[in-house]
């Protein structure tokens, strides 16, 4: 299967069974096996509850990202308003300076006539 949803994933039961019967055949003695029987006890997990904090935690990934990409475009949208406003005012000084350049340039006509 190229894809399933995690619910329909039965591979940790597979695998879990594969080592089950693996270690069996390797156990001789009754307190190696109460220790197994222990040891696949513990690791079922309730599927219910499982599922309902998978689906908990990925609502939290899911609003973190959220957050994180709201921050990221409010970051990008004030560092293009600081950037344009450089611009605009390098472009209002290169505009000052020529004015200024055109009146003195125009006053020195003047004072030469």
């Amino acid at each position: 299967m190229l894809y399933s949803d995690r619910r329909y994933d039965i591979s940790e039961q597979v695998l879990r069974t594969i080592l089950r019967t693996n270690n069996q055949n390797q156990i001789v003695s009754r307190r190696e096996k109460k220790k197994l029987e222990q040891e696949s006890i513990i690791s079922k997990p309730n599927t219910e509850v499982s599922r309902i904090v998978e689906i908990d935690n990925k609502k939290n990934e899911e609003g973190k990202k959220n957050e994180l990409e709201s921050e990221k475009k409010n970051l990008t949208i004030e560092e293009r308003k600081k950037i344009l406003e450089e611009k605009r005012k390098k472009i209002l000084d290169a505009r000052k300076a020529i004015l200024e350049d055109k009146n003195i340039s125009k006053d020195s006509t003047f004072t030469k006539n």
